[in-house]
């Protein structure tokens, strides 16, 4: 996952951002909420992932506004990223729907 965009570089340094959920059980079809904490941002890539697999699980839903669902690893709604340069912030909120059980999500 690596920005494309012309004149963007990816954040050298540590970075100043958490991903909080609202669930650590992952339950199918149940919509988890998931926040980014820190900073104002403009852009976004946002996936969820099981251990080492680059495969994007479950399904992105109701983008918030100067967002977009994202194609990804041929799933049709696997990511979710910015659809604009307009600020973003902890308010944000995101949803994303579980296929299947599981305890071993991670998001980046």
């Amino acid at each position: 996952m690596m920005p494309r965009h012309s004149g963007v570089n990816p954040q050298p340094s540590p970075v100043p951002y958490t991903i909080t959920v609202s669930s650590r059980t992952f339950t199918a079809d149940q919509p988890v909420k998931v926040t980014i904490k820190g900073p104002d941002y403009k852009g976004v890539l946002l996936q969820a992932r099981m251990g080492n697999s680059y495969i994007a699980l479950g399904s992105w839903k109701l983008p918030p506004a100067d967002t977009k669902v994202l194609q990804c690893s041929g799933n049709p709604n696997g990511a979710m990223t910015h659809s604009n340069i307009n600020i973003k912030n902890n308010s944000t909120v995101y949803t994303w729907i579980p296929h299947t059980n599981s305890n071993m999500v991670y998001f980046m």
